[in-house]
């Protein structure tokens, strides 16, 4: 044989033989109640112990896992593009635990480089955790990848979650507050697939968690979620490009079908990323169908594309005749591309019962509209009302059932569109714009835009000529002028309310 063949056959034949680079796991110590885990082997010593491999006892009463330390499993793991930047024999591979019901404490660590692939009918569910439930807070993933090659196999992928454990029991719901997971989850297989869980069967409640990379499958491909019972998301955003080659795709949720028994609330909550499926895509909801919804104080701003049924926040939505879709103060700036029998709905794309829908103070750009004769859900307005602060004013102002539109806030200088973050980061006495008390308010009529920070008001975005004004609560005038520039700053001399009126347009100001 020649010998530059033979050495060929063997190098094939020696990487066909390669395994991937192993982890000996580590039983973590015991604390409070709670494994203490901060290493790698730490970290694979849990899982083995509740899969009770690896010739570790297996541990059915510890119910907490608390996180000392970052943890990094593989470094580099994805490229640019979320793919895989080596070949998968580099990685060390993860073993997820088959099912936890119980508190994982973050403390604010990270675990990055988990590669979980099941390309072999390994596992029944995908994840970090294959079938789970419980609390987790204060923790990060990040550069993971999570993918599930097998076609022929009925697994739920999820990034942390293949699966809730237990239908109908909220006892065994998951409830996550300030996580956030960065990575790609895709799937070979018609099952659900999310970027945290691939389907929740019991009440799944999120609070400031966020969700980025790609998630990407034949159907069902949901930014948080693939197939979704109750949802609860409060200051929530998704980041992750959502990609269905079928039906359903949704930038919080893919599919929701639950006769009247699924309800799903979203509040202070946004999709950045983009959204393409072939029918039934959105930013928020990819389909829901007899089943409860309620979208408020909540913005969509990722790119949207589908064959049929594209709305800006719900694609398709199927329901009964009491309101089944509640829509308050909210909106969707990003565009929509259409495909050949698109339908073209504004924040909809597609609605059975128009007599289940309450929509108020919704709005979409109207230079997204397919044609001026279709009907429309929400309200279209220029874009230029999205940019000058009109439209933040009308957010702002507006009240409804104890919501407050207080929440939302603007740069006219750099933001586009009203958003949330800013508010938020103001709100929180941890940060220093919280410290400062910085707020902001936009007048509509004139497009101006006032910010106090401390005892400091300033005035921008006015025109030179405008008169000003500043007034206590006894209506004395405390400063007055004609600007002579686009802005206009002054000191109060305490903390208090204020009117400020420009060129006539007056609105009340705290000072705090």
């Amino acid at each position: 044989m020649n010998k530059a063949i033979a050495l060929s056959t063997l190098l094939i034949a020696s990487a066909a033989l390669a395994e991937n680079p192993t982890v000996t796991p580590k039983l973590p110590a015991i604390a409070d109640g709670c494994f203490q885990v901060g290493t790698v082997e730490e970290l694979y010593g849990f899982a083995a112990a509740i899969n009770g491999t690896d010739g570790i006892e297996k541990d059915t009463k510890t119910e907490c896992v608390e996180i000392t330390s970052n943890i990094v499993v593989n470094e580099n793991v994805l490229n640019k593009d979320g793919d895989l930047a080596q070949d998968t024999a580099t990685y060390i591979l993860w073993e997820p635990p088959s099912y936890f019901v119980g508190t994982i404490k973050g403390n604010g660590h990270t675990i990055s480089g988990l590669v979980i692939i099941d390309d072999a009918k390994k596992y029944q569910n995908v994840g970090f955790i294959r079938s789970g439930g419980g609390t987790m807070e204060d923790l990060r993933f990040k550069d993971i990848y999570v993918e599930d090659g097998d076609a022929s196999v009925y697994h739920y992928v999820g990034g942390i979650y293949g699966k809730n454990a237990a239908s109908g029991n909220t006892s065994y719901g998951i409830n996550l507050k300030k996580v956030s997971f960065a990575g790609t989850v895709i799937t070979a297989s018609y099952m659900p697939v999310g970027g945290i869980v691939g389907k929740n069967t019991a009440r799944l409640m999120l609070e400031d968690v966020r969700v980025s990379g790609k998630v990407k499958s034949p159907s069902k491909a949901g930014g948080f979620i693939g197939e979704a019972d109750d949802v609860i998301a409060t200051r929530s955003t998704n980041e992750a490009n959502v990609v269905s080659e079928g039906d359903y795709a949704g930038g919080f949720v893919a599919y929701a079908n639950g006769n009247f028994r699924v309800e799903m609330s979203f509040t202070e909550s946004c999709n950045k990323g983009n959204v393409n499926g072939y029918k039934a895509a959105a930013g928020f909801i990819g389909y829901m169908g007899y089943a409860k919804a309620s979208i408020i104080n909540s913005y969509n701003s990722g790119a949207l594309e589908a064959r049929d049924y594209v709305g800006g926040l719900v694609g398709a939505h199927k329901a009964g005749e009491s309101p089944e879709l509640t829509i308050y103060n909210s909106f969707s700036v990003g565009a929509i591309s259409k495909r050949d029998f698109t339908y073209y709905y504004g924040l909809l794309g597609q609605s059975h019962s128009d007599n289940a829908l309450n929509l108020k103070n919704a709005f979409f750009i109207k230079d997204t509209l397919y044609n001026d004769t279709a009907i429309f859900y929400g309200e279209a307005v220029p874009a230029s009302n999205f940019e000058n602060g009109s439209l933040l004013s009308q957010l702002q102002s507006f009240t409804q059932d104890s919501i407050s539109g207080n929440v939302w806030d603007q740069d006219l200088e750099s933001d586009k569109f009203p958003v949330l973050e800013k508010r938020a980061k103001k709100n929180d006495p941890s940060t220093d714009e919280g410290k400062q008390g910085l707020i902001r308010t936009a007048f509509s009529n004139v497009h101006a835009l006032v910010t106090v920070e401390g005892r400091h008001i300033r005035m921008s975005g006015v025109q030179p000529g405008y008169k000003f004004a500043i007034f206590d609560l006894k209506g004395s005038v405390l400063r007055q002028g004609i600007a002579a520039g686009s802005s206009v700053s002054l000191e109060v001399p305490h903390t208090g309310t204020y009117l400020v009126r420009i060129n006539g347009t007056s609105k009340v100001i705290k000072v705090r």
